[in-house]
């Protein structure tokens, strides 16, 4: 079973969009994170998305990361 996601979002200091993502990645959350960066992106000029609360992170949960990857390059930015 996978453990819940966490998401949320806030300001950055440069008046980016910080969305920090904690729990397991996977195909179980994958699609609920994709749709809340897509959320995002759709309202902020910059995103960053902090991924250093993810225990867990498989393939499904990178194709969640690599779908928001359409929008222009300068807008998002991912963290380990």
């Amino acid at each position: 079973m996978s453990e819940e996601l966490s998401v949320t979002v806030a300001a950055g200091p440069g008046g980016e969009a910080v969305v920090s993502v904690s729990g397991e990645l996977d195909i179980a959350t994958g699609e609920e994170l994709r749709d809340r960066l897509s959320q995002v992106l759709a309202h902020h000029g910059d995103v960053v998305v902090d991924l250093a609360g993810v225990t867990f992170l498989d393939c499904s949960g990178l194709r969640a990361l690599l779908a928001v990857r359409g929008q222009p390059r300068e807008r998002v930015q991912a963290f380990l």
